[in-house]
C-alpha cells in the first residue's frame, strides 16, 4: 500500500506540474491575443479617418461631383496621374488606386495630378524652346492654340474637396468587426481550457491532499507498531 500510494503521489504531482505548465501557455495566448486586439483597435481608429478628394467638374449642363481616383480621372482628358518619384504619367490600364489609396498616395507626395492649362500665342513666344517642347499645339480653322500640362495641389484647388471616404470607412469597419468577433471566440475557447485545466487541477489537488493523508497513515501506523511491539 505505502508504495502504491507514493507512485501515486508522484503521477499526481507530475499532472499537476503539467496543468500548472499548459495553464501558463493558455495565458502565454490569452497575452498575444490581447496585443492583437490592441493592433486590431489602432488599426481601426487609422481606418476611421480615411478621406478623398471629390472633384467638381461641370458636365451635361450642370456641375457635378466626382470621387478622385484612377477609374474617374481616366475619363478626363484634361488630368493626368503621375508618379512623383520620376514624373511618369500613371498606366490607368496597369494600376488602379481607390478614393483613399489615391488620396494618401497623394498626401504622401507618391503621386500628383497635373491639369492641361491653356497658353497664349504671347505666353507661348516668351517660353524657352525646352518649354516649347512641352506645349501641345492644336492647330484649327479659327487659329492656332497652345496649352501645356501644369501641377497643382488639389488640397487648395477650388475645384476639389476633402471629405471622409465613407465607402471605404464602412468596408474597413465590417473588416474589423469580422476579425474582432474571430478574436473574441478565440478568447472564449481560451478561457475555456483554463476553467477546465484549473478544475482538474482542483480534482488532483484533492486527490493529492487525500493520497497523502493515506501515506501519513499509513507511516503513522507502522511507527506505532514499532513502538508498541
Amino acid at each position: 500500500m505505502g508504495m502504491s500510494s507514493n507512485v501515486r503521489l508522484l503521477s499526481l504531482t507530475a499532472r499537476m506540474s503539467d496543468n500548472v505548465f499548459c495553464v501558463g501557455q493558455l495565458n502565454n495566448k490569452r497575452m498575444q491575443l490581447a496585443k492583437v486586439g490592441e493592433d486590431l483597435a489602432t488599426r481601426r481608429a487609422e481606418m476611421m479617418n480615411q478621406q478623398m478628394f471629390k472633384m467638381n467638374i461641370f458636365q451635361n449642363g450642370s456641375n457635378v461631383s466626382m470621387p478622385v481616383n484612377t477609374s474617374t480621372l481616366k475619363t478626363m482628358q484634361n488630368y493626368r496621374l503621375v508618379h512623383t518619384a520620376d514624373n511618369s504619367v500613371v498606366n490607368y490600364n496597369e494600376e488602379e488606386y481607390s478614393e483613399s489609396e489615391l488620396y494618401e498616395m497623394m498626401m504622401n507626395n507618391e503621386l500628383y495630378i497635373e491639369q492641361t492649362v491653356s497658353v497664349s500665342p504671347e505666353e507661348y513666344e516668351a517660353l524657352s524652346d525646352a518649354e516649347k517642347q512641352l506645349c501641345m499645339v492644336n492647330e484649327t480653322e479659327d487659329g492656332t492654340y497652345y496649352s501645356m500640362w501644369q501641377r497643382f495641389d488639389p488640397s487648395v484647388n477650388s475645384n476639389f474637396l476633402t471629405e471622409s471616404d465613407d465607402k471605404a470607412i464602412e468596408a474597413s469597419e465590417a473588416e474589423y468587426q469580422a476579425e474582432l468577433t474571430k478574436l473574441n471566440n478565440e478568447e472564449k475557447k481560451i478561457d475555456a481550457e483554463i476553467s477546465k485545466k484549473e478544475t482538474e487541477y482542483k480534482a488532483l489537488q484533492t486527490e493529492y491532499e487525500a493520497v497523502k493523508k493515506v501515506l501519513q497513515d499509513n507511516i503513522d501506523g507502522s511507527f506505532g507498531k514499532v513502538f508498541n511491539s
